[in-house]
């Protein structure tokens, strides 16, 4: 390396010194960028020197001499470091001197050796700038991951916090600007200036505004960041191309998310838009603030879907669904708990176990199972509001019988107040800490039963109490149309629609019709609802 470095500083190189004594010949190259002074030395021989001395001019030298060169304190030492020194201070070598190459060089002559070339002076080469660089303040990347520990010191490896949530109008990062760079010097002390950094050129993509003389970056939208070739974007949709495991963690986007592959057990899944998966899905929480499709769902009786759009899935299997939309679905539900505030349709196959509620109607090809399965299905019922009506009776039921038991504990707790002194002083403390108790619950009472008192049955446009069988209804479904509730008791073949009539309030079979129409419930005269008795 120290010959090419040489080999390469001596190309188009100036002779800037040269000095020559009856000892050596001395010359000191300048490189051609000034960075460089290379020192090229030749030693004379001193033995030809004497025999040359001694030659009787006849060619016969002198048997009585023997031709030894002169022993080195006769001539002292063929180049000293001060002479060196000197040598490259006289051409205005000063500070770029490097010593241990001219000790070693002048240890080379003085141990009677020829040395190589050698580069005795360097110049320090200017520096350019460090360049602008963007400071990024959120998350971008899948790798970027930071595990939570909870107090017990365990780790959840499913939520990653893979990227950063990003929200309207937050800053994003920084735009760095570039610095100066540092003076060089050349051999001879010139200053070389230095270069700045090059600037950063930040582009601002989809969803991203530069302000401040374009220094800093700031979001038009929600969704994720996005930093590509010193473009940064903010895009609203995830894509998942494999399938959702521990590399990827739980997903909780605001924005849409398209998985590609299949969601196992026990992984979460929620997006603010749109939510769409190519595979199956296993017992886990799935949610979408829009509609939602899914190639099928397997729950385990503990899996859950809240769908804010309308939910298009192949098959559903022991899943409980809270859908603002219409469920449409291409193969079966099976032994699901199915909500609705629009529509639930199976285009191919069987409703089978289960409860199924829907507000603007039920279709499916075929009602119930061979086996006489327990199939209810509601229509006509607006789940939000029916199950907020439920908890609130629930739970007012529940604190009542709470307060009573609390009032069956006072009464035989004052009696032993009164005829055992020695627990007075424990019975009080008893006593007033369930006084408390009883007036918070009276408390969650009061409010319980105004907002009851203040609240209206919603019945938003488009309800449909009616439920159609495209092939056949079987033994064991339940019907809950309006207040009408009616236990299919033997199978009934070819298409139909069930619905309450207007005339006599009482469950008919007519012909099938559209869930779209508003038709006039006209009683049928086959009706197994008159003819087996089993309305109620």
């Amino acid at each position: 390396m120290q010959a090419d470095d040489v080999r390469r500083c001596r190309e188009d190189a100036t002779v800037l010194f040269s000095e020559e004594n009856p000892r050596f010949n001395l010359t000191l190259e300048l490189s051609a960028d000034q960075m460089a002074c290379i020192a090229v030395l030749s030693l004379y021989d001193h033995t030809s020197h004497l025999t040359a001395a001694l030659d009787d001019g006849e060619g016969d030298v002198s048997q009585e001499v023997v031709a030894q060169p002169p022993a080195p304190q006769d001539l002292g030492a063929a180049l000293t470091p001060p002479e060196m020194f000197w040598f490259l201070i006289q051409n205005g070598i000063v500070q770029a001197i490097d010593y241990p190459a001219v000790y070693e060089f002048c240890a080379e002559v003085d141990l009677g050796r020829c040395p190589e070339p050698t580069i005795v002076a360097r110049g320090v080469p200017a520096q350019k700038g460090p360049d602008g660089w963007f400071e990024l303040y959120v998350k971008t990347s899948g790798r970027e991951i930071d595990l939570n520990v909870d107090d017990e010191g365990k780790i959840d490896f499913k939520n990653l916090n893979a990227y950063s949530e990003i929200l309207a109008g937050q800053k994003l990062g920084v735009v760095h600007l570039p610095k100066p760079g540092q003076t060089g010097m050349s051999v001879q002390g010139v200053a070389l200036p230095a270069d700045p950094g090059e600037p950063c050129e930040l582009t601002a993509g989809e969803g991203v505004e530069l302000k401040f003389n374009d220094r800093a970056a700031f979001a038009t939208k929600a969704g994720r960041a996005v930093y590509d070739k010193n473009r940064l974007s903010v895009v609203d949709s995830i894509l998942v191309r494999g399938n959702v495991d521990l590399t990827i963690g739980n997903i909780n986007f605001n924005g849409s998310v398209e998985i590609k592959g299949d969601v196992p057990d026990d992984f979460d899944v929620k997006a603010s838009q749109d939510l769409v998966v190519g595979g199956t899905v296993g017992a886990c929480h799935i949610e979408s603030g829009g509609s939602m499709t899914l190639a099928s769902m397997a729950g385990k009786e503990i899996g859950e879907i809240v769908c804010k759009g309308d939910l298009h899935v192949g098959y559903l299997n022991q899943v409980t669904v809270h859908c603002f939309g219409d469920v449409i679905v291409k193969n079966e539900i099976r032994n699901s708990l199915v909500k609705a505030t629009g529509r639930v349709i199976v285009e191919r196959g069987a409703i089978i176990g289960g409860e199924t509620i829907a507000y603007r109607g039920i279709e499916a090809s075929i009602l119930g199972a061979v086996s006489g399965l327990r199939t209810v299905l509601v229509a006509g019922r607006y789940f939000p509001d029916a199950d907020r009506f439920s908890y609130l009776y629930e739970r007012r039921n529940y604190l009542e019988k709470h307060l009573i038991s609390i009032s069956d504990a006072i009464v035989p707790l004052r009696a032993m107040g009164v005829k055992k002194k020695q627990f007075l002083a424990g019975v009080q403390k008893r006593l007033e800490v369930l006084t408390d108790q009883a007036a918070k619950i009276e408390e969650q009472l009061r409010l319980i039963n105004a907002e009851i008192a203040a609240s209206v049955p919603q019945h938003p446009p488009g309800k449909r109490a009616k439920v159609n069988a495209l092939s056949k209804v079987m033994e064991g479904v339940e019907l809950h149309l309006d207040q009408v509730i009616y236990h299919v008791t033997e199978e009934r073949r070819g298409g139909c629609s069930m619905q309450v009539s207007r005339k006599t309030g009482e469950l008919c079979f007519l012909k099938l019709g559209s869930l779209d129409l508003d038709q006039q419930a006209e009683e049928d005269d086959d009706s197994p609802a008159k003819k087996d008795g089993d309305e109620r």
